[in-house]
Formats: structure tokens, sequence, C-alpha cells
């Protein structure tokens, strides 16, 4: 156009434009659902040799052993002080105003550490069980010599054992609030329960980071009957059971309970609130004794295929979302069968036994690759404490066992592509790690722009709180059994305190008949046991807060005593101070008063000294003085009247004219004194004055009256 002479039409690029030129064209603004670590290729190799080691120890523990071992898998899982405000949660506002944030910022910095266990059985759960957690706090270790460490650990232990916690929950501390090899070693010590009585062998998950993959590590779980199989790296999004159906779960529940307890701080009067340590265990303990949500986690194993049976593909189906994928592009049940088979060839030819040396033996390592430094260096000495502030806002950099934070994949299609996503790209892909079906091999791409900043992606048939379809009036039947024996329980435990056993035997066998009918109910509705579990964790969610309640109640009164206490104490010094500020004011008055006295007032250059109204008004002056400081003792109180008449009298015939001018030095004398600090400085002048006028007079004492 300009060529040609013409005026061009410039169109006004603004965010209308743009947003029309998007619907024009069919296009929107999206992030990816998943961001790998690794190459997908290697991805899909890692996540084979974790299949297999795992159906290699299985196989060996069936055909030497003669069982199927249980699975467990724990994980740490970065947490702030602030969760809410450390994940730049919206906040509801008025539009065109400003948001009504109020939060301790340096809170959304403060790092913590929960180590989240699965377990594969759900009897465990079932059974009263819960899988072990423990909360690292970070604490500087070079502050006298750990000192603050140890006392941060050994308060919030205080305070986990004086809530009545149970032994799943212990705390630790560290400086960076990530674990180390002895931190690991540390909190297998505490939780992983001996091989003894009729407990079998277990095979424990890991993630492939160096403080898990220790010789020390590996003994310490096989002394305790656990045959640790560490899982590749880069492959959590996938395979780490405790982040598919767990972890995202927690961090939902513990925000909004975290945020709930924020607003009724606000609401109490704490300007800006801030949660303690002992406030986030209560919290964490709050959310992670909800039986149903370790229920659903256990599910995991199967979706992740590790409980896949060992010989046929009848519950194939089952291994559901990207790790189904896997299974069925790198044809795994063939390799599976193969694996399979070869240990039950060893174990027959007896080449193979259950010992240290030949267990370690079936567990295969994984290839070094290129991009392994990558995740190393994003591994725990990764941990950050300033944000990284990335164009859609500020993202905190979360440093895990496998990287920081949640790892997640990116496109399928993708495949040899690098990891190259930054270190806060965790914290945003954890609400949106787990948007994919199950049945559905495809990887959906979410629409992050219509979800807002704390959408959470997961779908209905993988969700914790989803409910299974249970007949409900199986579940009312279930529910009464379970109260009933409760009341039969305790009514049989009165029995046998009282010593009346044959009763106590008729209650045993009503139980084991109640007992039965709930398990029956169970086979015909597999829901029920779900249902029960929601039931029983309500119950059991009731009676915490109720403890809590009654604990903080005390609280509150001995907090109340305190104050009262502090009250009465401030009252009592307001009291003394009023004397004494009485007594500098009207030592103050009276200074006031005879320095401004003239002297012929009190009778100077009057005949007699002014007679009896000069003598009078001396009285006066003498009274005020008596009244400051300490004042007279009790003897000179008994005569007093005796002394003022008496005095100045003798000082009016001692003195003659002058005795005026000498009366008024005198008193000033004595107020300077007074002044100085010395409250007795009357009554000494009234002894001395006594001794040295009436020294040797005769007298009568007389009694005070009352």
């Amino acid at each position: 156009m300009l060529v040609k002479g013409l005026h061009p039409t410039i169109p006004l690029i603004r965010h209308k434009w743009f947003s029309g030129w998007e619907g024009e064209y069919g296009l929107s603004m999206k992030q990816p659902t998943r961001k790998y670590k690794v190459p997908f290729h290697i991805l899909e190799q890692r996540c084979e040799i974790g299949w297999l080691n795992t159906f290699r120890v299985r196989a060996a523990c069936l055909a030497l052993n003669g069982y199927d071992p249980d699975m467990e898998n724990f994980d740490q899982s970065p947490y702030y002080v602030n969760e809410s405000g450390a994940k730049n949660i919206s906040t509801l506002a008025v539009a065109g105003l400003s948001v009504p944030l109020v939060e301790g910022h340096a809170d959304t910095r403060e790092r913590w550490t929960g180590n989240f266990t699965t377990f594969s059985d759900k009897s465990r759960i079932l059974a009263g069980e819960i899988p072990y957690v423990e909360v690292m706090l970070r604490s500087d270790a070079d502050t006298n010599s750990g000192t603050k460490r140890k006392t941060i650990e050994l308060r919030v232990r205080e305070h986990i054992r004086s809530r009545g916690y149970g032994p799943w929950l212990t705390v630790a501390t560290s400086p960076k609030g990530s674990y180390r090899e002895a931190d690991v070693l540390t909190f297998l010590e505490r939780h992983l329960t001996p091989l003894e009585g009729k407990r079998c062998w277990r095979i424990m998950f890991a993630d492939d980071f160096s403080a898990h993959l220790t010789d020390a590590v590996w003994r310490l779980c096989w002394h305790r009957g656990y045959v640790l199989i560490p899982l590749g790296g880069g492959v959590t999004g996938v395979q780490q059971t405790v982040d598919l159906d767990l972890n995202q779960h927690v961090r939902r529940e513990y925000t909004a309970a975290e945020t709930v307890e924020l607003i009724a701080m606000m609401r109490s009067g704490i300007t800006v609130p801030s949660m303690k340590a002992e406030d986030c265990v209560d919290i964490l303990h709050g959310v992670m004794a909800n039986k149903a949500l370790h229920l659903a986690a256990a599910d995991s194993y199967e979706k992740a295929g590790f409980t896949a049976n060992l010989s046929d593909d009848d519950r194939d189906q089952f291994i559901v979302r990207e790790a189904g994928g896997i299974w069925a592009r790198r044809h795994m049940r063939q390799k599976v069968n193969a694996a399979v088979a070869a240990v039950r060839d060893e174990v027959d030819k007896k080449r193979l036994t259950w010992t240290h040396h030949d267990v370690q033996r079936l567990i295969r390592p994984y290839p070094p690759k290129s991009c392994d430094d990558a995740l190393r260096r994003l591994g725990a000495e990764a941990y950050v404490d300033a944000a990284v502030v990335a164009d859609d806002g500020v993202v905190e950099a979360e440093g895990s066992a496998e990287g920081a934070g949640v790892e997640g994949e990116g496109d399928a299609g993708v495949e040899g592509q690098e990891a190259a996503s930054e270190d806060g790209d965790d914290a945003m892909e954890e609400g949106i790690l787990r948007s994919l079906h199950e049945e559905q091999e495809d990887v959906f791409v979410v629409d992050m722009s219509e979800m807002g900043d704390a959408a959470v992606v997961a779908d209905d048939n993988d969700s914790a709180a989803d409910k299974p379809p249970v007949d409900e009036a199986h579940v009312e039947l279930v529910e009464r059994s379970e109260g009933l024996i409760a009341i039969l329980e305790e009514t049989r435990q009165q029995l046998l305190d009282h010593g009346l056993m044959s009763s106590a035997g008729v209650l045993e066998n009503d139980i084991r008949g109640e007992k039965r009918r709930v398990r029956d109910l169970s086979r015909e509705d597999p829901g029920v046991l779900m249902a029960v579990a929601r039931a029983r964790d309500a119950e059991e969610a009731r009676e915490r807060k109720r403890r809590i309640e009654i604990a903080d109640a005390n609280s509150r009164i001995m907090t109340r005593h305190k104050l009262q206490k502090k009250i009465d104490d401030a009252e009592t010094k307001l009291k003394r101070r009023k004397v004494e500020l009485a007594a500098v004011e009207e030592l103050l008055e009276a200074r006031h008063h005879i320095t401004n006295v003239r002297l012929d007032f009190l009778g100077d250059g009057q005949k007699n000294c002014g007679g009896v109204t000069g003598r009078k008004r001396r009285e006066e002056v003498l009274d005020r003085l008596a009244r400051l400081g300490t004042g007279l003792s009790p003897a000179q109180r008994n005569e007093w009247v005796w002394f003022k008449e008496a005095w100045d009298r003798a000082g009016l015939d001692g003195h003659g004219d002058d005795w005026v001018r000498t009366f008024a030095a005198w008193a000033q004398g004595v107020l300077g004194k007074l002044e100085q600090g010395i409250g007795n400085a009357f009554s000494d002048f009234v002894h001395s004055e006594t001794e040295r006028v009436f020294q040797g007079d005769d007298g009568l004492c007389l009694p005070a009256v009352a």
C-alpha cells in the first residue's frame, strides 16, 4: 500500500484483537498436562525394568516362601507453613479493588517435607493400621551445635504425644528440611516392623535417589523383612504410587483445612496469622487419619501394574493411565511371563535361594543416561528458598527425591524430548498431574485458562473422594452392626472386669455372629467396606475434634488463670504505685505550702511570735510534716498533742523573737531530707528534739486512745 501511495489501515493490537484472532483460527493458549523429566523412550525402558524387577522378586518369593509379598512405597513431598500462599491460590475479591490478602510472606517460603507411605494390602488399613507418615521440619544445624534443631524436634514430638496421636506419625528435623541417608535410615528404623511371627516378606519401593540407594538402606530393609526395589529416574508420574493417588488429595485437603484455620485466626483478632509447626502437624494428622484416602491409594498398585497376575493376563485390563499404554506398547505380558518362567526354572534347579545375594541379583540396575545428571542436580540438594518468578506468577522450586516436587510426563507423542522445564514447573503441574482417564492411552490437554489458578484436575474414576456404587440398605445394616459390636465389646469388657466370665462368653459368641454378618454383607456389596470406612473415619474425626477441643478448653482455662493472676498482680502494683504517688504529691504540696507561707503568718515580727494564733499555725505545719514519709512512730503519735505545744513553748522561750525563722529553717531541712528519700526524716527530727528539749523532765505516759 505504501508503494501504491495508499494510506495503510493498521490494526489496533489489543487483547480483544488477540481473542478474535484466536477464535477465527480456532486457537487457544494451553499448557501441557505432562512434563517429562527424561526422554519418553527412556521413560518406557525404565518402567519396563521396574516391572520386571518386581515380578521377578514376586515370583521368587512365591516359589521359595509360598506367598505373594505385599508392597509398600514411601515418597517425600514438599510443603510450606502457608501452603495456600506458597501455591499462589486465587483469593475471592471484589472486581476492580485490591485483593484483601493478609499473610506472613516469610511463611510461604518456610518449607517442611511430608514423607508419606502407601500400602497395597487393604486389610491392614481396614484393621486400623495407618500408613506411616513423617514430618521433616527445617532447622539450622549450626546453631549451638544442633541444639535448636533438637529442641524443635522434641517440642513437636511432645505435642504429638500429648495429643494422643498414633506411632504412625513421627517428626524429624534437618538443616534444609530434606532427607539425607541418615534421615532415611532413621525413618525406616522407626516405622518398618521387624520380621517376626506370622509377618511375611514385603516389597518396598523408593525413588531412584542417592539417599535411598545406599547399601545401608538396602541392608536395613532386608533385616526388617523388606526387599527394596528402586524406581527408575523420571517415572514418578507413571509408577510412584504415592504420587498417583495420594499426594494430590492430601495436598488439596491439607490446603483447605489450613485455609480454614488461618481464617479462624484472623477472626479471633490475629492480624497476620501464622501456622506453628504444631498446627501443621495437627492438620496433617487430621488429613492422613482418613482411611478412605489410603484405601483409594492402595488401588494405585494395580493401576500402575505392580500387582498384575504373575502368569496370566486376566487382570491386565486394570493397568490404566500412562502405565497401561506403556504396558501394551512394550508387550509386557510376554516379557513378564518369560521373566517369571526363568525365575521358577532357577528355583527348580536349586540355583536361586531366598538370600540377600540371590534376591539382589533379581533386581537389575537402570542403565545410566546423560539425563541422569540433570535429575541428580534437581534432587534433594536443589532445595531453593527464593521464589522463581515466572511469566504467570510466583512459583516455588520444589525439590524431591527425583527432582523438584511432583514429577509428571509430557505429551506422549513427543518421544525423545529432553526435560527442559524449570524448577517452578512442578508447583504448577501438581494440580493437573492426574487429568488422564484410566481407560484411555491418549494424553488430554487441559485449558488452564478455563480452570483458574487453584484448579485440581482429577478423573472421576480415580478420585479418592468418589463413592463406589453401594446398596444403601446394606450400608445401613453394616453401620448398625458396627454400632452393636461396639456396644457388645464395651459390655463384655465390663463383665470381664467384674469377673462374670460366663456372661462375657455369651456376648463373645454374639460378637462373632455379628462380625460374620458384616463380612457376609461386605462380600455381597464390595462398596460396603468403603462406606463403613468412611463412617468410621467420620466418627474418629469427631472424636479427635472433641479431644482437641477439650485440650484447647483446658489450655484456655489455664491461660485465663495466668492472665487473672497477672491482672491481680498488676492491680496490686498499681495500688502501691498510687500510694507512693500520693505520698510524693503530698510531699510536694506540703513543700509548696510551707515554702509559700509568709513568716509573718507564722507570727514573725509580732508580739510573743503571734501568741495563740501563731502557735496554732506552726502546729498546722508540724501536722503536715507528720503525714509525710513514714510519719511518726506509735510512741510519738501517742505524745504528739503534748509534744507540739510543749516544744513550741520551749522554742519560744529559748529563741525569743527569732523562733519563727528558726522554726521555718528546721521545717525546710526536714522537707529536703524527705525529698532525698529519707522517709523517717521527721520522726528522727521529733526524736532528737525530744531528747534535746525534754531530757531529764518528769512526765506521765498515758496509753493512746483508739
